[in-house]
């Protein structure tokens, strides 16, 4: 049996997460958030907790949304990946001092 159904493997998330910055470098930004939204999909199902690229993910979609004066979407995609941060990395980690000092916003500073 295979690990992952073709569609779960997870080439296909960078291949999206590839896809969307080029819509996004174009100004296509729906098309853009559509490919993000799928990486983010893909990486969840096959990559492993607190992967790289699903933090990166979250915090792009959080800011995208954040461009576009979504707060409160912008928020909850920064929340989780701080949530990833702290969950993946061990307490002296610099990123989650910086978070600390920085009153929970380690959004802002990426």
């Amino acid at each position: 049996d295979p690990k992952f159904f073709v569609d779960d493997h997870p080439n296909f998330a960078y291949d999206h997460y590839k896809l969307a910055i080029l819509f996004s470098a174009t100004d296509k930004n729906d098309d853009a958030m559509s490919h993000y939204q799928a990486a983010l999909e893909v990486s969840r199902k096959s990559l492993p907790d607190g992967h790289p690229l699903t933090v990166e993910l979250l915090y792009v979609i959080g800011k995208t949304y954040r461009n576009q004066d979504d707060a409160t979407t912008a928020e909850h995609y920064f929340q989780e990946q701080i949530e990833l941060l702290e969950n993946s990395l061990i307490a002296t980690h610099p990123v989650i001092e910086i978070k600390q000092a920085m009153g929970n916003r380690i959004h802002y500073l990426c």
